[in-house]
């Protein structure tokens, strides 16, 4: 083998080499889609549709300990303030319309309610993945935790559907789930009501 031959194969290899560690590089600073995340209390039951009433009123919603995109620690769940929390997917149609709805009017108004979300179900094949450069794009003011590969956070919520809607009181009680999209009279209802229930 020639000396040239042996040359040009190193620095094809090195240039390998590079573009890989560049990928890998750039594909952690694109954005978050997983985390881990941690369950401690009792799991909700599904939410059934058909409007039965909800099983899971009056029961107590597990504490969920994750992370943000930041890699801070979240909480959701547990005493303290009466809260909104959030499941959503950066792929539900739904959710695509309902997180700058429920953006614009968090920017735009004084909320006395302590809003939550859940970034779940991440497929890598699928629109808007990442969820955090999704959400970062849509001026997303909550504070988000990032779900496991397997929705360990939904399901311990009892996740039915998307956008799910999760009401805890002061205690982390639950006072209501619903699925689906909400116009902004009926966001304005649930946060009047939530507010209602105190601290």
């Amino acid at each position: 083998m020639s000396k040239g031959l042996l040359i040009g194969g190193g620095i094809a290899a090195v240039l390998v080499l590079a573009v890989v560690f560049a990928f890998s590089g750039a594909e952690t600073a694109e954005g978050v889609a997983f985390g881990e995340v941690t369950v401690d209390g009792q799991v909700l039951p599904t939410l059934e549709s058909g409007g039965g009433g909800d099983p899971a009123r009056g029961m107590q919603a597990p504490v969920i300990s994750g992370e943000d995109e930041s890699g801070n620690s979240v909480t959701i769940g547990g005493p303290g303030e009466a809260r909104i929390v959030m499941f959503l997917a950066h792929w539900c149609s739904h959710c695509q319309r309902e997180v700058p709805r429920v953006a614009d009017y968090l920017n735009n108004n004084e909320v006395s309610v302590q809003f939550q979300s859940i970034a779940t179900g991440s497929d890598p094949v699928a629109v808007n993945y990442p969820p955090s450069v999704w959400l970062d794009l849509a001026g997303w003011p909550v504070e988000t935790m990032y779900d496991d590969q397997a929705t360990t956070a939904a399901n311990a919520y009892g996740l039915s559907g998307f956008p799910f809607w999760v009401v805890l009181d002061g205690d982390g009680v639950v006072q209501a789930r619903f699925s689906g999209e909400l116009t902004e009279e009926q966001l304005v209802a649930v946060v009047e009501t939530t507010a209602s229930l105190g601290s």
